[in-house]
């Protein structure tokens, strides 16, 4: 990726270019470069997230009797935006959480699909380990973090339709 920015940054050079079309396209860079640290960042976030999700998961169902239950369920049910699909050892769908659809009704065939799609992307889920029972929780990306990488997509076109002009 930074040697598509660092060829990107050179085309006006190498093809003699105006100052002000060489300004423009560092700035137009220059914004998606700043777009995808961003994306980076929160990327890395909701990992964080989801890492402490599963974590107070485990704290939740380990507690037996008495105990302070208060700090688990907080995390848990503050996840109100990333998208999570909890999967056993047989790959059966056990809860999922925060899919936005047109209809109410989250069918099997829906969470299954989704599945599928989070995993042929490539994020590996967080392992969970629960009463001896090995779980996984699959992610997607939050509505937020989507929207900035489909904006990150249309600034990368729009620098490369810049640069033909």
């Amino acid at each position: 990726m930074k040697k598509l920015l660092l060829i990107l940054l050179c085309l006006p050079l190498l093809f003699g270019c105006g100052s002000e079309d060489t300004n423009n396209f560092l700035q137009l860079n220059n914004r998606y470069d700043q777009l995808n640290r961003l994306v980076d960042y929160l990327e890395e976030e909701e990992r964080k997230k989801i890492e402490l999700w599963a974590h107070a998961t485990k704290h939740l169902v380990s507690l037996t009797g008495e105990g302070d239950y208060s700090l688990a369920i907080k995390v848990i049910s503050e996840n109100n935006n990333i998208p999570v699909i909890l999967v056993n050892v047989y790959d059966s769908i056990l809860e999922s959480r925060n899919f936005q659809i047109n209809t109410n009704e989250i069918t099997p065939k829906f969470l299954r699909n989704k599945l599928n799609e989070i995993k042929k992307n490539g994020r590996d889920p967080i392992e969970i380990n629960i009463i001896g029972e090995k779980q996984w929780i699959y992610f997607d990306d939050s509505y937020v973090l989507r929207n900035l990488r489909n904006e990150m997509r249309m600034e990368q076109k729009y620098i490369l339709i810049e640069k033909r002009e």
